[in-house]
């Protein structure tokens, strides 16, 4: 995957729920669900449309103030980790 080019989105499929400040994710293939943090949550959220990590890191690191290096050994292994569940698709 390369950080700059591949665009991730969220599966439109995906059953998914706003609680209490956080995201409940269901995956009914795996019999799974997954409760994000804040973090996680805000990632899910800007998921709506196609983006790349790049994009993602530039948002979440104006908005929040945060270091983008730091930022983004984080993200890539979540997205990856939503992408085996099959909860995300590339493009």
């Amino acid at each position: 995957m390369k950080f700059e080019e591949n665009s991730v989105l969220r599966r439109s499929k995906v059953p998914w729920q706003e609680l209490d400040g956080s995201v409940v994710l269901l995956n009914p293939a795996r019999r799974r669900a997954h409760e994000l943090n804040e973090v996680g949550s805000w990632i899910w959220m800007a998921l709506e449309s196609p983006t790349t990590l790049k994009q993602l890191a530039v948002e979440f690191c104006s908005e929040f103030e945060v270091d983008a290096e730091e930022f983004k050994k984080d993200l890539v292994p979540f997205v990856e980790t939503l992408s085996a569940e099959g909860l995300v698709e590339w493009r």
